[in-house]
């Protein structure tokens, strides 16, 4: 099967590469799922995922969770704990293998306490490395896995 290639901004890590329709579909679903957290929409939250009870998701702080319902369970306290979060994303690479995706990228979490409150904030702000396994299903590409962990990104490493 010939796959077109489409040029997608920011996809293989940010540089001018032409990526294929399946990244770029890979990357419009992590996207979704990203604006469904924003909405603050648990449904489409969890359509972004696959129908398929061996999902995990380990978010921020938390142990990982497995199972359709103890991740639903999870994403709804995550949306009352956190509302009106926005996330900015770089470093975006996708690879794509048969009907297995995986996506990394750094995210940026902006909280409603940061909004309009200038660089000072940028501090403040959380970095998270982001890892996402997709498969590809009837329904298109699903979450699988989700992992996001803070970036230590304060602390500098000191070479002799």
């Amino acid at each position: 099967m010939v796959e077109e290639e489409a040029p997608v901004e920011g996809a293989a890590g940010g540089r001018d590469a032409m990526a294929t329709t399946r990244e770029a579909a890979v990357e419009a679903a992590h996207r979704a799922y990203y604006a469904a957290w924003e909405a603050g929409d648990g449904n489409a939250i969890m359509a972004a995922w696959a129908d398929d009870d061996r999902i995990c998701c380990v978010l921020p702080g938390n142990p990982p969770h497995h199972g359709r319902v103890e991740v639903w369970d999870r994403i709804l306290e995550g949306l009352d704990l956190t509302p009106g979060l926005q996330f900015v994303f770089s470093d975006v690479v996708v690879t794509v293998r048969d009907d297995l995706a995986r996506l990394t990228c750094v995210e940026t979490v902006i909280t409603p306490e940061t909004f309009d409150q200038g660089p000072e904030m940028e501090a403040a702000l959380a970095k998270l490395a982001v890892t996402s396994l997709f498969v590809h299903t009837d329904h298109g590409w699903k979450l699988w896995h989700h992992q996001a962990g803070p970036m230590l990104t304060h602390l500098r490493l000191e070479r002799e």
